[in-house]
C-alpha cells in the first residue's frame, strides 16, 4: 500500500497548527488573567471571573449540540446551522443575564454577560463549520483564536482606560466578543444566513441526541469553578480561578498528547494513549505543584499568594481530567456512551455533594477527590469500548 506523502505532510502541518493554536490560546488566556488580576485586585477580579464563567457556560450549554451536527450531519447548509445556532445563542444570552442578575450584578454586567454568551454560541458554530469544510489550517485556527485574542486586546485597552469597575469590564469584553465573531465570520463567508428549515425535524433530532452527553461532559469539567463562583467569596473565587488556570494548562498538555495519538492510530487500542496521557500530566502536575507558589507571586503579585496552596492541590486534578477526556472521546468516536453518560451524571452529583466543603482549600481537595473517583469509575465502565481496538471483542 502506498501513502501519499503530500497528504501526510498536510496532515502533519494541520496537527502542528492545531497544537500551536492550543498553545496560543493557553498563553493569551494566562496573560489576560494576569493583567486583569493586577489591575482589579482579588475582590473585583473574583466578581469578573464569576460573571464570565457563567456567561460562557450558558453560551456553551445553549448550543444544544449544533456544532457537532455541523461537523457530522450530511446535506446540511450553513444557513440551517446559523439559524438554529443563533436561536440557541439567544437562549444562552437570556439565561446568562438571569444568572448574573441572580449573582447581584448591575445592568452593565447583565448586558455584558448576555453578549458574552451570544458570542460564545456563534463562534462555536463557525469553528465547527470550518472543521466540517476541512479548513483546519488558517480558518479553523483563526476562528478558535478569535475569542481569546479579543479578550486579551480588550483587557489591555481596559487597563489604560479609567474604567475600574468589573461590571463595565465584562460589558466591553462581551460586546467586543460578538463584534469580532461577526467580523471574522463575514471575512470567511459565514455571515448571518436565516433559513427556518434549519429548525427541521432531522436537525433538531440529531442535535437533541448529542445534547445530553455534551451537557454532562461540560458540566463535569467546569462544575468546580461554577460552584466556586457561587459558594466562595469574590476574593476566593479569584484565587480558585488561578488554581484552575494552572490545572487547565496541565490538562491542555494531556488533552493534546492523548488525542493526537488517537487521531494517528484510530483503529488501534487506546491503552498506550491512556498511559501516555497519565504519565505526561503526572510529571507536569508534580513539577507545577512544586513551583506554583513562586510563579503565582511573580506573575500575579503578593495579593494573590493565597492561590498557591490551591494550585498545588488542583494541579493533580488535571491527571484524571485529561484521562477522562481521552476515554470519553474515544468512546464517542466508537459509538457507545450509555454507561459513560450515567457515570458522568454520578460524577456531577459527587461534585454537587462536595459543595458542602465551602472552605477554600476544602473545596479544592474535594474537587480532586471527586474527579479521581469519577475517572476511575469511567475507566472501569469504558475499558471494553474505549481502550480496546475496534476489532477486539470484550468478554462474552
Amino acid at each position: 500500500m502506498f501513502v501519499n506523502r503530500d497528504r501526510l505532510a498536510g496532515g502533519g502541518r494541520e496537527q502542528l497548527s492545531i497544537a500551536t493554536t492550543s498553545a496560543l490560546l493557553l498563553a493569551s488566556g494566562v496573560f489576560s488573567s494576569i493583567i486583569a488580576a493586577r489591575v482589579l485586585g482579588p475582590e473585583d477580579r473574583g466578581l469578573l471571573v464569576a460573571w464570565q464563567v457563567w456567561a460562557l457556560a450558558m453560551g456553551t450549554l445553549a448550543s444544544f449540540g449544533i456544532p457537532q451536527v455541523a461537523v457530522t450531519m450530511r446535506d446540511v447548509r450553513w444557513a440551517q446551522i446559523w439559524t438554529t445556532q443563533a436561536t440557541g445563542a439567544a437562549v444562552g444570552a437570556m439565561l446568562a443575564s438571569l444568572v448574573v442578575l441572580k449573582l447581584g450584578a448591575g445592568p452593565p454586567a447583565i448586558v455584558g454577560a448576555a453578549f458574552l454568551a451570544l458570542g460564545t454560541g456563534l463562534n462555536g458554530s463557525q469553528v465547527a463549520w470550518h472543521q466540517r469544510s476541512g479548513h483546519l489550517m488558517w480558518r479553523f485556527n483563526v476562528q478558535r483564536l478569535t475569542p481569546s485574542v479579543v479578550l486579551l486586546i480588550s483587557t489591555l485597552i481596559l487597563t489604560i482606560s479609567p474604567l475600574r469597575d468589573p461590571e463595565w469590564w465584562i460589558l466591553v469584553i462581551g460586546v467586543t466578543q460578538v463584534a469580532a465573531t461577526v467580523v471574522v465570520g463575514f471575512a470567511y463567508g459565514l455571515g448571518p444566513a436565516i433559513e427556518w428549515s434549519g429548525l427541521s425535524q432531522s436537525v433538531v433530532r440529531q442535535a437533541a441526541a448529542k445534547t445530553p452527553i455534551n451537557w454532562l461532559a461540560y458540566i463535569q469539567y467546569r462544575a468546580d469553578i461554577l460552584l466556586a463562583s457561587v459558594l466562595l467569596t469574590p476574593a476566593q473565587v479569584a484565587f480558585y480561578a488561578i488554581a484552575s488556570a494552572v490545572e487547565g494548562s496541565i490538562f491542555t498538555l494531556g488533552q493534546t498528547f492523548g488525542m493526537r495519538w488517537f487521531a494517528q492510530h484510530r483503529t488501534a487500542s487506546a491503552r498506550h494513549a491512556a498511559t501516555a496521557t497519565v504519565a505526561a500530566t503526572g510529571v507536569a502536575a508534580t513539577a507545577l505543584a512544586l513551583v506554583s507558589g513562586p510563579l503565582i507571586v511573580l506573575a500575579y503579585g503578593e495579593d494573590f499568594a493565597a492561590a498557591a496552596p490551591a494550585a498545588a492541590i488542583l494541579s493533580f486534578a488535571a491527571v484524571p481530567r485529561a484521562l477522562d477526556y481521552l476515554i470519553t472521546h474515544v468512546a464517542m468516536a466508537r459509538g457507545n456512551m450509555s454507561r459513560l453518560a450515567v457515570l458522568k451524571a454520578v460524577g456531577i452529583a459527587g461534585l454537587g455533594a462536595a459543595a458542602i466543603w465551602t472552605s477554600f482549600l476544602g473545596a479544592t481537595a474535594a474537587t480532586l477527590a471527586v474527579l479521581t473517583l469519577g475517572t476511575a469509575m469511567t475507566l472501569v465502565a469504558a475499558q471494553a469500548v474505549a481502550l480496546r481496538a475496534p476489532h477486539q471483542r470484550g468478554p462474552s
